[in-house]
Order: C-alpha cells, then sequence, then structure tokens
C-alpha cells in the first residue's frame, strides 16, 4: 500500500496541439519484381546499427534502417540483377522520406535506447534474404522492446514465500495464566504470569495460589434428596470460562442402593449482575460413587447467595452458593516500594484499621490469613511488618493488608481498598481468624 506497483508506467503527456492527419498517409511502395538466381551464398556476419524503438506502442516505433540492410545483401548478392537494386534502393529512399516526414510531424515522446550487440546469421540461399527484406517492408514495424523500469529495479517483484517471511506479526501483549493439575485434582496456575500490560509494566503481577483451602461446604443432604449429596469447595484457580468467576468443585456422592442418572442444573435465581457458568451433566452414577464437576460464578464483589437448582432422574432440589469475601480475591506481587505507593494512595475512607490482641508469630499469622484470603505475601524489609497484596476478581481493584506488630500482645490490622464493604468485611474475616 502506498508504494509504487512493480512494472507501472506512467501515461505520456496529453498533447496540446494534435497532430496533422498527413502524418498517417503513407504512400504504398510499388510492387517489386525480382530476378533470383539460386547460389549458396556462405554465413556473412551483418552488423546492425542503433536501433531508436518505442517505450509504449508499435504506432509510434520507426522501422528498422532498411538501407542498411540492403547495402549489405546487395553486397552479399554480387550476382543479383541491377534492376532490382536500383528498385530497392528507389523504394527505401522513399520510404525513409515519409518516415523523416512523420517524425517531424508527430509529438516526440521520450523513447529509450536499446543496444542490440551483432548476431551471426547465416542465409541458406538469395532467395531467403530477399524475402526477408520484403516481409520486413510489408508487415507492420516490430514491437517495442521493454526496458525494465526504476521500480522493479529498486522493487524486485517478491514471490508469496517472500510475502509470508516479510509478514510480521505482534502478538498481544496480554497473557493468560499457564493451567497445569494440581494435587487436588483440579486446574491451578503453574507460576504468576502477568495478565494486563498495566500491571507488567507497573511492577504489579498476578500470582499463584499461596494456599488451596481443602475445606467443604454440605450444599445438599442425603436425607432430603434421598440419597445424592453435594458438597463444593473453593479451588482458588481461574475458572477455563472467564478469569472473573470463581471456581467451585462439586463433589456429587450417591449414598443410596441404586443409580441416578441425568444430573445437570435446572432454574436458577440469579441476582442482577451476576452470571453462572454451568457444570457438565453427569449421565450415571452408581451407587457409592462420587463424581466431580466444576461450576463457575462471576459474584463482581458482591456476596449475595446464589440459588440454583440441581434435577436428575426422580428429583430435584435448591441449593445456595455463597462465597466468603476472601475468595473474591486472586493474588499479586509487587515490590515493597509499589506497595507503599499504592497504599499511600488508599487512605482516609479506603483505609480500615483496627488494633487487635495477637501474640507475634510470623508463620502462624501467614498461614492464617492465606486460610481466610486469596492473597500474597510481599517481601519486607522490616520484619516487624507483613504486608499481603491482592486484586479483586470483578473490578480488579486493589486489596492491600499490613499487620504491624506494637508490642509482644498487641497488633495494628490494616486493610486499605478502594471498595469499602470489600475491606470492611474483609477485616471481620481476618480478625475472626487470627483471633481463633
Amino acid at each position: 500500500i502506498k508504494t509504487r506497483a512493480a512494472g507501472y508506467i506512467d501515461i505520456p503527456p496529453f498533447p496540446l496541439k494534435p497532430p496533422s492527419s498527413a502524418a498517417r498517409d503513407v504512400a504504398e511502395p510499388a510492387p517489386v519484381t525480382v530476378a533470383v538466381l539460386v547460389k549458396p551464398v556462405p554465413s556473412v556476419k551483418i552488423s546492425q546499427s542503433k536501433k531508436k524503438k518505442s517505450f509504449y506502442s508499435d504506432s509510434d516505433s520507426s522501422p528498422p534502417d532498411v538501407s542498411e540492410e540492403g547495402s549489405g545483401e546487395s553486397s552479399d548478392d554480387e550476382e543479383a540483377s541491377s534492376d532490382s537494386q536500383s528498385e530497392s534502393q528507389t523504394e527505401t529512399e522513399s520510404e525513409r522520406e515519409a518516415i523523416e516526414k512523420k517524425k517531424k510531424e508527430k509529438l516526440k515522446v521520450t523513447k529509450s535506447d536499446i543496444n542490440s550487440e551483432s548476431s551471426d546469421e547465416e542465409s541458406s540461399d538469395d532467395d531467403e534474404s530477399e524475402s526477408s527484406s520484403d516481409n520486413s517492408q510489408s508487415q507492420s514495424p516490430t514491437p517495442a522492446v521493454k526496458t525494465p523500469s526504476k521500480a522493479e529495479d529498486i522493487f524486485p517483484p517478491k514471490s508469496n514465500l517472500d510475502l509470508l517471511l516479510d509478514f510480521d506479526y505482534d502478538a498481544p501483549l496480554s497473557m493468560t495464566p499457564l493451567i497445569t493439575p494440581s494435587l487436588g485434582g483440579f486446574l491451578t496456575p503453574l507460576t504468576a504470569t502477568p495478565t494486563t500490560t498495566s500491571f507488567s509494566t507497573s511492577g504489579i503481577q498476578v500470582a499463584s495460589p499461596s494456599y488451596i483451602p481443602n475445606k467443604t461446604t454440605e450444599l445438599l443432604n442425603k436425607i432430603s434428596s434421598g440419597g445424592l449429596s453435594i458438597t463444593s469447595r473453593f479451588t482458588r484457580s481461574p475458572h477455563l470460562f472467564s478469569p472473573l468467576m470463581v471456581t467451585l468443585q462439586l463433589t456429587f456422592i450417591n449414598h443410596s442402593n441404586k443409580t441416578i442418572s441425568d444430573i445437570r442444573m435446572g432454574t436458577e435465581n440469579i441476582p442482577s449482575g451476576i452470571t453462572i457458568h454451568d457444570f457438565a451433566p453427569i449421565s450415571s452414577l452408581a451407587p457409592n460413587i462420587n463424581a466431580l464437576s466444576t461450576l463457575g460464578v462471576a459474584w463482581n464483589d458482591s456476596t449475595q447467595p446464589v440459588t440454583i437448582e440441581i434435577v436428575w432422574d426422580d428429583g430435584k432440589n435448591n441449593v445456595t452458593l455463597r462465597a466468603p469475601v476472601g475468595e473474591l480475591v486472586c493474588p499479586v506481587t509487587m515490590p515493597e516500594p509499589r506497595f507503599l505507593t499504592e497504599q499511600t494512595k488508599l487512605k482516609g475512607l479506603n483505609e480500615q484499621l483496627e488494633k487487635i490482641k495477637l501474640i507475634w508469630n510470623e508463620k502462624v499469622i501467614t498461614q492464617k490469613v492465606f486460610e481466610a484470603a486469596n492473597v500474597y505475601s510481599i517481601m519486607n524489609s522490616d520484619s516487624n511488618i507483613l504486608r499481603f497484596a491482592g486484586q479483586t476478581l470483578g473490578s480488579k481493584s486493589l486489596v492491600l493488608i499490613t499487620i504491624n506488630k506494637i508490642d509482644d500482645v498487641y497488633c495494628n490490622l490494616i486493610i486499605n481498598c478502594e471498595k469499602m464493604v470489600i475491606g470492611s468485611m474483609l477485616l471481620n474475616e481476618i480478625k475472626t481468624v487470627l483471633s481463633s
């Protein structure tokens, strides 16, 4: 695009004055009768003069210099009749005069000089040489030889393979976490990878979970369902359908003595702003056998309960899904100076602070914070301060947790978050876990 195409030739300028019509009137040459004596002639090198040929069309091209050919051939043919020589010379002179007149009256156009090298030609007899001169006079002039244009010299034509090799494709900067099977049997990120350009350039990167809880919650009791029980567990791994969704692992257990078939989701009672990705239906579940399935819920930074209907071959039941506020966060990592800079921005109403009674033990406190919230530990230069960072799944708002040691008995628990409701609820959950 926007480059000169190979082989393109500019159109010549339009003549301001139309050419005279007399230039097209050329007297037809008189017929020539030649007496030919057949005699083998040795091969003779014929030197051709420089010829000017048109660069555009056959009509503008000037015919080759016939006089030189005639003179060369006449010198070779010594035994040809004098009548044929005089007639050919007269013909050549009349044709030359017509061409001179045509050149003077027509508009001059740019022509390229083509140097033609002398070539060896073998003529078998005088008949062939004379017939070739007659044919050259009766037929139209030879087509103009095209010289390569400047665009072709500078930009030679490329093949499809060259164009494919020159094709430059910039891959998007956004990256998706690498998914591998974990010990728990589900898919979890392998390494901390950036998800957005703004985070990766600013030093903030999404990290893998530091702790995967094994705690399960009962959604459906085997007594109320007639033998089918359902439990759920938060895997803290990104859902394959959308990274905004919280992943729940559902465990179906058949406690009855008959096979339960066609277990699937029915109607949904979903509040506005929340979306669900259904789990894969289970075709058959034998007695005393369990089956695992995955459900994705995008709470959109909300803790509202979600009610869904579970249907199977001979029954159905409603179950309610609730997510602790700590499960609505994904871990991120950043340098300590970046943490302090972001914490300074989230002061005032975005900061929640409370003094709690706590015996200082770095390993125990860190483990309890990981159990309460899906955050990542930040490296600190001060041994009396613990810092943790994360971001909400819905709005990607930063969640910064700081535990500052006051003395051997008391500590300050500080939560900085743009979402004030999330910060307040997370403060209460971590406070409850640390006090237990």
